[in-house]
């Protein structure tokens, strides 16, 4: 696990346009007291979105992210209790989609923790318009 703060760059850039956010976070040992703002993703992983002045939809995708690596940052950590802490979330609204947030929140923990990366096909989908996320 890194000390401190670090930021985490997701881009995904295909032809004229594609996904590129940015999330500074930090993770520190500690019990959560359920506080307001504090999701529990894991049996010992919170998530704090407090300082970050999120949007439902990111909070949510930051969870579910962060929910897809939960078991292997459980095991990196020895079950201790970790608190994520994300300070921003930041995207120019040409390249966002809300399942990059979700990426982006797994990219992170791969290398805070120095996880093996999750399984992610990216693909385009012409019809809608949008990038197509396959866990």
């Amino acid at each position: 696990m890194k000390d401190g703060w670090t930021t985490y760059r997701f881009r995904f850039i295909r032809a004229t346009w594609g996904i590129a956010i940015d999330m500074r976070a930090r993770a520190v040992e500690a019990a959560t007291d359920g506080s307001s703002g504090v999701r529990q993703i894991g049996l010992h992983i919170y998530l704090d979105v407090t300082k970050a002045g999120l949007t439902d939809i990111d909070r949510d995708e930051l969870a579910r992210g962060l929910s897809m690596v939960a078991e292997q940052v459980e095991d990196a950590t020895e079950r201790r209790d970790v608190l994520i802490e994300v300070a921003s979330l930041t995207y120019p609204l040409t390249e966002y989609q809300p399942e990059g947030v979700a990426a982006t929140a797994a990219g992170w923990a791969v290398e805070y923790f120095g996880l093996d990366e999750p399984s992610l096909n990216i693909t385009f989908n012409h019809e809608e318009n949008r990038y197509v996320f396959k866990w």
